[in-house]
């Protein structure tokens, strides 16, 4: 509906016709806002303008980074993140796109986004843009002649990565140079160096940050009439800077690619032996956003499940061409389709091109579409566009009402189709095959730019020379004089910045002093043991188990999620290691249903018509990884379709060599392509030092088991009948443990259902001698002395470096301890703490956090994405030890800490979804239904001088009692290791495996 009020136009729709959303539009400015009424705790906030880049030196990242260091009515460093800590927020974010800039606020209430929002947009809209700030945020030469600053240091993670190296030439070759489309709006490193300015950071705003040009999106339980009148204010402050001539954004024409462009492109790679190949169309206008919904529906046709073309004809056969094969839709004035081939064999990756033409021919032809699975992909998706309400409404939201804003008529018409993709997506089932391969003729037989990303261990040597020549010239051309005066303006600008402290009057005004009641999602939590008085519908769903389970109900959901457990403690490490590569063959193989074998096709074809997400994966929520999880998501009105495909998926299945060996070939060649990211390496390393070598925790990861996979792949081809025999074996193993089983749903709705709960459901899984409920320990699969172990892997693929350390945590969540630390993490770790502010503040690491994990028993403190890993690392034990042994803590960043941590404690149950599988963690950690509430309130009421007492310890132990694990890159490697002289080398094949691996 449209209501048109004095001063703003209103335009009232329901999402998906769930969620009500109101968007106004002001009469006088243009300045936008919407408020969407999602339930639950937190209110997510948004705040959108549109940008466009004509240049590599990355002024719009460079700009979003610069708006959080002080505006012009709070020009405090800092000021902004301190006050929304105290407001119940966990600081800021924000993201940078290729079209637009957005700014994102999260607090747990409404109370604390009254408060903060205004001061935000007064950053957003007024910063002070110094050039202090420009040197520590963004870039500066230090002491030593080398680059560094915060967005430098993000940078540099991506320069030399394929995917980054791949997008960046796409770029320039889709479009002309200097459009607004082909430029990096991060920022390439040369021309951040070189180009990027202070001066041009403040044109850039002055052009595109006004009313006129502000969306704000708000997502939760908020009072219009308090939203608008803080718009209305910000209004009166600004109308006189909205610019009477702004050109829309991207006005300049796409043109269309005159030919198809086919080029190579080396990148640096320790593995040589796989790249990747991205392919590129001209799509349809933005505005045609039934065309743009349905080539999304064909993408998932295309790619989705291992019975789909793409899988068919470069993944699941004899060779692979590739470990995995997506589309992307990237909506633009004429939009881009993307496809990326990742895990290529290097020898045969000028063979994907050619058999990329010949299925997309095939598919020029109506014939050639699965009708049925075509209508199974289309139902599929109107039920995750409604899912979508319960597992990221505000991500949905934001995502559909940007794209409005960059690309939408201006018409409510636009508003509505975009909110409403189910009914979209409805109608697009309508159509017959001869549509889609219509699609597929518009688009695929135009001209494309195909790159073919080479994999070279020898630009890794040829980068890191030109590299250590360019600083080393640097460092020779400043000068002894010069890099002092490095030095000097560094100092200056850190004591610029920090020069001005915010009065307490301003700071208690901007506080939220009441720890409210929020607006939270009832998780009703019902045991099969003890079920007897439980409601009807409860009790019917719980008494049809024939093992223990356990029911999590709530009105807010109109889904059924199932997680399915088997305990695996009684596996040998040999029938462990096969556990990756069995998650994922229910999904891909041949099965018994009703006593009738059918084809992996066909298997494929039913379970998208009946379920809407599956999966087979170890522990709960990252936690427990002794349990083997088979998780179920559909509709609440066919719940039975949960206990038909737990049958099937676990018994019913047909295990295949030819399948065994496809599969572990396709994660070997996922491992190649994790080889290339410095954080994942990194983690795998700490892994391999935490973790018992013979747990599910160590070996459920592809790099750690590349070299398994590969062995088992050609054991599968050399002597089938064994491989297929460990599986049955394994499978016998899994399921003579019994089951144990969570539901979480609305029992009432399973009640009113077409398949409501029966007793026959589950009898497959009846066992003569009774399951027990599983119990797990906290740190059961943590090495029992990890002391001591240090690991450092260089790699040439990655420009930026990483770091862990952790220590033993021996505590159970009960503890006194455990609130005391973790509000001290916090306190440390938080938004302009005082970690963020010595290492991020002073341009030494884009991250670092100190965190608490009760269910491994440990401490871990992270730097990541750092220049300097030796300096960082100092700063962050002298900080620490600094606060720590001081005695006292600050009172404004003590009650930012109070207020930041239990932001963050709700936010892991924003959505009725989430709430539900850390309802399910929570049964398995042994804690009181209550127990969050507890805490959170254990935290508000925190003593600083008891948080010290109970809390210093531990955290200390992370400097003199502790495990490290450090990835870098190779040049950097021999610095660090003068830093730290006991850290070990380890090559990146030689991640530590298990010996009999």
């Amino acid at each position: 509906t449209l209501q048109v009020m004095s001063l703003w136009k209103r335009v009232d729709l329901l999402v998906n016709g769930r969620t009500p959303l109101a968007v106004y539009t002001s009469l006088r400015t243009g300045l936008r806002f919407a408020i969407g009424d999602v339930p639950g705790p937190m209110v997510k906030a948004c705040v959108s303008l549109v940008t466009e880049a004509h240049t590599d030196d990355g002024l719009p990242h460079t700009l979003e980074h610069l708006v959080f260091m002080g505006s012009e009515k709070y020009p405090f460093k800092g000021f902004l993140d301190v006050i929304a800590n105290r407001c119940f927020a966990s600081g800021t974010n924000a993201w940078t796109d290729q079209d637009h800039t957005a700014y994102t606020l999260d607090t747990v209430g409404a109370d604390g986004f009254y408060k903060s929002f205004p001061v935000y947009l007064n950053h957003i809209l007024r910063p002070t843009l110094t050039n202090s700030q420009y040197l520590t945020e963004v870039h500066h030469v230090n002491e030593k002649g080398e680059d560094v600053g915060v967005v430098y240091c993000e940078m540099q993670d991506h320069e030399s990565e394929m995917e980054s190296i791949l997008d960046r030439r796409m770029r320039t070759l889709m479009y002309p140079a200097g459009h607004g489309y082909s430029c990096d709006t991060g920022g390439k490193l040369d021309a951040i160096r070189s180009l990027c300015s202070i001066d041009r950071v403040r044109d850039f705003h002055r052009k595109f940050y006004h009313l006129s040009n502000v969306f704000s999106i708000i997502c939760g339980k908020v009072d219009h009439g308090r939203v608008q009148k803080i718009l209305e204010d910000l209004e009166e402050a600004e109308i006189s800077r909205v610019p009477a001539d702004f050109k829309t954004p991207f006005s300049m024409p796409v043109p269309a690619l005159a030919s198809s462009i086919v080029e190579t492109v080396e990148c640096p790679s320790d593995d040589p032996s796989h790249g990747g190949v991205h392919v590129a169309w001209h799509g349809p206008p933005s505005r045609d956003c039934l065309t743009a919904e349905a080539l999304d529906i064909l993408f998932n046709y295309l790619t989705d499940t291992a019975v789909s073309p793409f899988h068919k004809s470069f993944i699941d056969i004899p060779e692979p061409l590739a470990s995995h094969a997506s589309f992307h839709l990237s909506e633009q004035t004429t939009s881009c389709i993307s496809l990326a081939f990742g895990g290529v064999p290097a020898e045969r990756i000028e063979q994907v091109l050619p058999v990329l033409d010949t299925v997309l021919k095939q598919h020029q032809d109506a014939a050639a579409f699965d009708a049925e699975r075509m209508g199974f992909v289309c139902q599929q998706a109107v039920l995750n566009a409604h899912a979508a309400l319960e597992t990221r409404p505000s991500k949905s939201v934001f995502h559909s009402l940007i794209t409005h804003q960059l690309y939408g008529e201006s018409s409510s018409e636009d508003l509505e189709h975009r909110m409403n993709d189910a009914k979209v997506i409805e109608q697009l089932a309508k159509e017959p095959m001869q549509f889609w391969a219509d699609l597929i003729t518009r688009f695929f037989t135009a001209p494309s730019v195909t790159l073919m990303g080479k994999p070279s261990e020898k630009l890794v040597e040829t980068l890191a020379e030109k590299e250590s020549a360019r600083v080393s010239a640097q460092r020779d051309r400043l000068g002894c004089d010069g890099l002092e005066r490095c030095k000097a303006d560094h100092c200056k600008a850190v004591g610029e910045n920090t020069s001005g402290q915010p009065p307490k009057e301003l700071l208690d005004s901007l506080m939220v002093n009441e720890f409210e009641g929020f607006d939270n999602f009832r998780i009703d939590v019902h045991h099969s043991e003890s079920s007897s008085s439980a409601p009807p519908a409860v009790r019917a769903i719980l008494d049809s188990f024939p093992f223990p389970a356990t029911l999590h109900h709530s009105e807010d959901t109109r889904f059924v999620e199932l997680w399915l457990a088997m305990d695996t403690a009684h596996l040998t490490v040999e029938q462990r290691k096969l556990l990756y590569v069995f998650s994922e063959l229910p999904f891909e193989a041949a099965a018994v249903i009703d006593g009738i074998e059918k084809t992996p096709n066909e298997v494929c074809c039913l379970f998208t018509r009946d379920l809407l997400e599956h999966s087979l994966h170890t522990g709960f929520s990252s936690s427990f990884d002794r349990a083997l999880v088979l998780w179920l998501k559909v509709d609440a009105a066919r719940y039975g379709n949960v206990a038909k495909w737990a049958e099937i998926f676990l018994q019913g299945i047909k295990f295949d060599a030819e399948k065994i060996k496809n599969v572990a070939t396709r994660l070997a060649g996922d491992a190649r392509e994790n080889k290339r990211d410095g954080n994942y390496v990194c983690q795998t390393a700490m892994n391999g030092i935490t973790y018992r070598h013979d747990s599910n925790a160590y070996l459920m990861n592809e790099l750690i088991l590349q070299k398994v996979h590969e062995t088992l792949a050609k054991e599968a081809k050399a002597d089938p009948k064994a491989v297929v025999a460990r599986f049955e074996e394994l499978r016998s193993a899994l399921l003579s443990s019994g089951f144990n089983a969570h539901v979480l749903c609305d029992a009432n709705a399973v009640a009113a259902g077409s398949q409501p709960s029966t007793k026959e459901m589950w009898s497959f899984a009846a066992r003569e001698q009774k399951t027990p409920r599983f119990e797990f320990a906290s740190g059961e699969e943590t090495a029992s002395s990890f002391v001591g172990q240090e690991l450092i892997v260089p790699l040439g693929s990655c420009e930026s470096s990483f770091m862990i350390q952790n220590t033993p945590f021996p505590v159970d969540w009960n503890s006194d301890v455990l609130p005391a630390v973790l509000l001290l993490t916090q306190y440390l770790s938080q938004c302009e703490g005082p970690l963020w502010k010595s290492v991020r503040g002073n341009g030494l690491a884009y991250g670092i956090w100190i965190s608490a994990n009760v269910d491994v028993q440990e401490l871990s403190m992270t730097i990541y994405r750092s220049a300097n890993i030796p300096e960082a690392y100092a700063k962050v034990e002298e900080i620490v030890k600094s606060e720590l042994m001081s005695g006292k803590l600050d009172e404004t960043q003590f009650e930012a800490a109070k207020r930041s941590l239990i932001c963050d404690l709700y936010t892991k149950v924003a959505t009725v979804s989430s709430a539900g599988s850390r309802s399910v963690l929570a049964v398995n950690q042994k804690k009181d239904p209550e127990y969050l509430r507890h805490l959170a309130q254990t935290v508000w009421d925190s003593d600083p001088t008891k948080v010290l007492s109970l809390g210093t310890s531990p955290i200390l132990n992370l400097f003199s009692s502790f495990s490290r694990a450090v990835c870098s890159h190779n040049r950097q490697a021999t610095a660090i290791k003068k830093t730290f002289p006991t850290v070990k080398t380890v090559k990146i094949d030689a991640v530590p495996i298990p010996a009999s691996a």
